[in-house]
């Protein structure tokens, strides 16, 4: 009876413990975090800055006035002097109407491409931080349990052996708790390898510099089993959804480069104007130089931009197609999950302790050996993990709807209040 009065006060101390974190955040700040400071959302932010540049560049006109300035001083053929003549031509290339509207249009959807692209880096961020925020949770609580059950093994080994002893006890009780004890000790070590990684993600989804000398904790709120996506959330990821408005965007970038590289075929002139001395005579001129596409029609160049005008409007139907199945295949996973966290939380067993409570009163009446004891004991901490591992794939399916509809808010959205 010693033994499992000292595994009831155990258990009960340690299923009520919990881990102290000198640094608890919640669900939303490390969200927010992830998206406003994460090294990988700067460098997006820098990709807009160079795109804002690059509108700029291609907004501007493509010739510069150029200024030619020709002094002379020489010797008259009769020998008569020496004439200071001079000639100043100034130049000016003409752009093709329509090649520098469609170099701007181009410029502008680079921009659009990489402010999309800045979107969908923070939404991943977001995204990411959350997922790790959910797997740093529940591998705690794995860890925790884990820990419980092998203080209670070592309890009741440490029982066992005062009782072999004494003469209470077999050789077969003491190595099937020893036997108990070691398969806990690896038990242990695993949950601690993995927490010790989903730390590590969560740091880099946080994207915390260095390591950290205290652990982190993110406090997540309690899920809603019952919120469903919305209904038009097909529609709804068609339109938000970053990646692709990035992918439409970069549609309008091969449609004007195309059209660029069309009239590009088309030489641009330049017009000349000179004006100069030439001994006693004034000399006024004026020019145009057409170079002429025989050489280079750039015929090239113009079948590259089609080719990849029309694998950017390929690459947005594909998108458009996958991104439909992937929204009808997440929503299905979430409904799936829901399902099963609701029924198994209807028929969930009693709590741990209730359940070393009914193990102790079975030993007690004689109904229970030790070997029935140990598959109980672990069998009642199993219950928990599996709860665990349950609500970790709701929470799983859950941001796996809000990164597919492009609204990470959503993850906050489905729980509890």
């Amino acid at each position: 009876m010693r033994i499992y009065h000292i595994i009831l006060v155990c258990s009960g101390l340690l299923l009520l413990q919990q881990p102290a974190y000198a640094e608890s955040i919640t669900l939303e700040e490390a969200m927010q975090q992830a998206g406003d400071t994460h090294p990988e959302v700067r460098m997006a932010e820098q990709g807009v800055a160079a795109a804002q540049g690059m509108l700029t560049e291609k907004s501007s006109y493509a010739y510069n006035p150029e200024v030619l300035i020709e002094p002379q001083r020489r010797r008259l053929a009769d020998r008569s002097g020496i004439t200071n003549d001079y000639f100043i031509t100034l130049s000016q290339g003409i752009e093709i109407p329509g090649k520098r509207s469609n170099r701007s249009k181009a410029a502008r959807a680079g921009l659009d491409v990489a402010e999309d692209n800045a979107e969908n880096v923070r939404q991943r961020r977001m995204i990411a931080a959350a997922r790790a925020a959910t797997m740093l949770d529940f591998f705690m609580q794995t860890e925790n349990v884990r820990q419980q059950q092998k203080n209670i093994m070592q309890r009741l080994l440490k029982a066992v052996n005062q009782g072999f002893k004494a003469g209470e006890k077999n050789m077969l009780d003491v190595n099937l708790a020893r036997a108990s004890f070691a398969n806990s000790l690896s038990m242990v070590a695993q949950a601690r390898q993995r927490y010790l990684r989903a730390e590590e993600d969560m740091a880099n989804a946080l994207g915390l510099p260095g390591k950290r000398k205290q652990e982190l904790h993110v406090i997540l709120p309690s899920l809603n089993p019952g919120w469903r996506p919305p209904e038009n959330a097909v529609q709804l990821a068609l339109a938000s959804r970053p990646d692709l408005q990035a992918v439409k965007a970069n549609t309008r970038v091969g449609e004007a480069r195309a059209r660029l590289a069309d009239l590009n075929r088309i030489p641009d002139p330049t017009l000349s104007l000179l004006t100069g001395r030439d001994t006693n005579d004034r000399i006024i001129g004026f020019g145009v130089n057409i170079p002429l596409p025989v050489l280079n029609a750039h015929t090239g160049a113009y079948k590259a931009a089609i080719a990849e005008r029309e694998r950017t409007r390929d690459m947005e139907q594909w998108s458009i197609i996958k991104l439909k199945r992937e929204v009808t295949t997440v929503i299905r996973e979430h409904e799936v999950a829901a399902r099963t966290l609701t029924l198994f939380l209807q028929g969930q067993t009693p709590a741990a302790e209730d359940n070393i409570r009914l193990a102790q009163t079975a030993y007690e009446n004689g109904e229970m050996d030790l070997s029935d004891l140990v598959i109980y004991l672990d069998r009642s901490l199993q219950a928990r993990t599996t709860r665990f591992e349950l609500l970790k794939r709701m929470w799983l399916a859950h941001i796996r709807v809000a990164e597919v509809l492009g609204h990470p808010e959503y993850i906050l959205k489905g729980i509890q209040q």
